[in-house]
């Protein structure tokens, strides 16, 4: 297929009513048309012609029951789709329609189920940008426009990443430039009362409570299970190609905590289990981000991911942060990093207009995995949370209240040992502080990947502790689950039979299982932390082989864990 790209900017309407008419009939022909709003890039069909909303979630891929947002023009083209419009709906629609909040009201009597789903109601908004309102004039029809990208995937914020998705596949793209918001709309569902929030965006709780009170308004649907009602609430969204990590806290130790994890991705014995970078392009050099020479480079955020530069297939990890945090990673050493700065630290808006553009242009560049800066959840800020949230499958580094899981088999003896000695040592450590320096050091739990829970650790693991003056003797041990997994900040297994174990479990965990002897191998530098006699390698389990082999693992994990809470532990 031949795809008609036109340019209009959202200033330069004056003389492109052909191009805009030309769109219009295309819809109104049953044909896919890509158009900017002032959210994200929507995919357009006539909401009235089944074949070409049929079309819409072929060429995305979309689920079949994930609903579409019908777009409008006038609010006569409402009352043709709603069966009702309550106060409440009506004051919103009057406060901030046209702009960035979809509603979702009950259905009318007599409408196909393929513009609803299947359900009984529908969400209808009307957006703001000039290109959108007079395409949708000019189409007299309400438009059915998810985003136009492959579903679960970044939405897209420039129409060049529409001609990077599209470009042969639909009908026509007004390519438009960047979006000003670059979330997609808030949803609300009006059709109940009190309106819940369903998808958070733009249009804040605080400013739907200042249209309607806030006793009227819920940030958060009761989970009942079911369909879905709103898109982007169920299915899995907004993934890049790579795993990624969301760093939580404040700005030293989501720094402190990413540049850990930076260590082991740039380091050569690194293994993992995320996907492998596959085709890179490139089209010009990119800039670094300071004037002094660093392996850390910068894009910036305003430049489309399709006319960024690109890397040749060696990143190993991409970086999206504040400025301060980005500044604060400036001085580390890590090789093959590409870094895309998320703006001033507390401004929500400009994170969220890049947000979308770092994550295809990280998927551009092949980055093998993707570490990013959780946003505070304030405001705007609460719909690029939820964004990112879903993005990263939901994990999350507690940088601020970090916990080290370890996991061995049974837990009564390898990781229940190494549980103890972690924070036996962190104890002691955090009692060093000087007038100059205090240390803050994780905390430390274990698990067993076939444990028997609460069962004690074994009376040779109590005694071997005794010896080094550790009491394990309270040690209750715990099956390892998903939430304990999700719950951790780092997790470190004896040996690699046990990652192993866990990351065909829970593969959604890849990015932060190693095998403690691995994890402190790629520490940096290796001299500045390895102890000697350090274990390389598997932890041994010494179940039943008498006292010596427990003292030889108690050492062996001795040696790693000394090395090892020095590398974690920030001072400050």
């Amino acid at each position: 297929m031949n795809t008609v790209i036109v340019n209009i900017g959202p200033d330069e309407l004056y003389g492109c009513g052909q191009h805009i008419a030309a769109a219009a009939e295309l819809i109104r022909a049953g044909r896919l048309v890509a158009f900017p709003t002032e959210t994200v890039y929507g995919l357009g069909a006539d909401a009235f012609n089944e074949s070409a909303v049929r079309s819409v979630y072929d060429v995305k891929r979309r689920p079949p029951d994930n609903p579409l947002i019908l777009h409008i023009a006038s609010y006569e083209q409402l009352d043709a789709l709603v069966s009702g419009v309550s106060e409440h709906a009506a004051a919103l629609a009057r406060a901030y329609w046209p702009g960035p909040l979809t509603m979702i009201f009950s259905r009318r009597q007599g409408l196909p189920d393929y513009i609803t789903a299947g359900l009984d109601t529908i969400a209808v908004r009307m957006p703001s940008h000039p290109v959108a309102r007079v395409l949708l004039q000019a189409a007299r029809t309400p438009v059915a426009a998810p985003s136009a990208n492959l579903s679960g995937k970044p939405s897209p914020t420039d129409g060049l990443h529409v001609e990077h998705a599209f470009n042969g596949s639909i009908d026509m793209i007004i390519n438009s430039g960047p979006t000003a918001i670059g979330l997609e709309s808030t949803v609300l569902d009006v059709s109940r009362a009190p309106a819940v929030i369903l998808r958070p965006g733009a249009i804040t709780l605080e400013m739907i409570a200042g249209a309607i009170g806030r006793e009227n308004v819920s940030s958060r649907p009761a989970d009942g299970g079911g369909r879905a009602i709103s898109p982007g609430t169920k299915h899995r969204h907004y993934s890049p190609d790579a795993p990624m990590l969301l760093f939580r806290g404040d700005l030293a130790s989501v720094a402190h905590w990413m540049d850990i994890y930076l260590e082991q991705a740039s380091a050569p014995t690194f293994e993992s289990a995320s996907k492998q970078a596959t085709a890179c392009k490139s089209d010009q050099p990119s800039t670094h981000h300071s004037e002094q020479s660093s392996v850390l480079t910068s894009v910036p955020a305003s430049v489309p991911a399709s006319k960024q530069a690109t890397a040749p297939c060696t990143t190993s990890a991409g970086v999206l942060a504040t400025d301060d945090v980005l500044a604060l990673l400036e001085n580390t050493r890590h090789k093959s990093i590409k870094t895309r700065p998320l703006g001033k630290t507390g401004d929500a808006a400009a994170a969220a207009h890049s947000f979308y553009s770092s994550l295809l242009y990280m998927d551009q560049i092949g980055a093998k995995r993707i570490l990013c800066e959780l946003i505070r959840q304030d405001g705007l800020g609460a719909a690029l949370a939820d964004r990112m949230a879903r993005a990263a499958g939901s994990n999350i580094i507690d940088a601020d209240d970090p916990l080290i899981l370890f996991v061995c088999t049974g837990n009564t003896c390898r990781s229940a040992m190494a549980e103890a000695l972690f924070n036996a040592a962190a104890e002691t450590l955090s009692n060093t502080a000087t007038a100059d320096i205090a240390y803050s050091a994780p905390r430390a739990a274990s698990a067993g990947l076939f444990a028997a829970d609460g069962a004690t650790a074994s009376i040779e693991a109590i005694e071997t502790m005794g010896a080094f003056d550790v009491d394990l003797s309270g040690h209750k041990s715990r099956l390892l689950d998903y939430w304990h997994l999700m719950g951790a900040s780092l997790v470190l297994t004896m040996t690699r039979a046990h990652r192993d174990e866990i990351l065909r479990r829970y593969p959604n965990t890849s990015e932060r299982v190693f095998t403690i002897a691995d994890f402190v191998a790629n520490m940096r530098p290796q001299k500045q932390y390895i102890a000697d006699g350090a274990a390389q390698g598997d932890i041994d389990d010494p179940f039943g082989l008498g006292h010596g082999e427990y003292r030889r693992c108690a050492e062996n994990l001795r040696g790693l864990i000394s090395p090892l809470l020095l590398r974690l532990a920030r001072g400050g």
